[in-house]
């Protein structure tokens, strides 16, 4: 993995591009968890994101979360809920980015391409039905493309 500067970059949350390898006329090979992370990773999900769909809008009050785009075009916001401090980031459907986003920060993904976009999502705390760590908060609309 290389680091990658993002389009704004106010070092709100951590940014990286995952490398591909092994590609050829069948496709290529992606490994966005690093075998030291796979230890302590709990809930794993993937989210398909149809085209210009918002997903997120929330913070968890507690819990890290790690994005990582596994296809599509994206713009991904944080916000820093304390500050105010705002990172946006395009990823392009050439790229595989994993953002690493703190608690008490809010984040939202807006697919902007024309093909259905998927992300790997996961997290260092487990989720609890009965105890949600996730919290609504609108950062990125529908019709909003920065």
């Amino acid at each position: 993995m290389t680091d990658f500067i993002p389009d704004s970059d106010p070092g709100l949350i951590e940014v990286t591009e995952l490398t591909r390898f092994g590609a050829n006329e069948r496709g290529w090979v992606l490994e966005p968890v690093s075998d030291a992370e796979l230890a302590g990773l709990l809930n794993i999900h993937v989210v398909c994101a149809e085209p210009g769909s918002v997903r997120g809008n929330h913070y968890h009050r507690h819990k890290e979360e790690h994005i990582c785009v596994l296809g599509g075009a994206f713009l991904f916001v944080a916000v820093d809920n304390q500050s105010g401090v705002r990172q946006e980031t395009a990823v392009t459907p050439d790229r595989n980015l994993k953002f690493r986003i703190p608690p008490n920060v809010s984040h939202a993904m807006k697919n902007i391409g024309s093909e259905r976009g998927y992300l790997l999502c996961y997290s260092d705390k487990a989720y609890d039905p009965n105890n949600p760590d996730t919290v609504k908060n609108t950062v990125l609309g529908e019709t909003e493309v920065s």
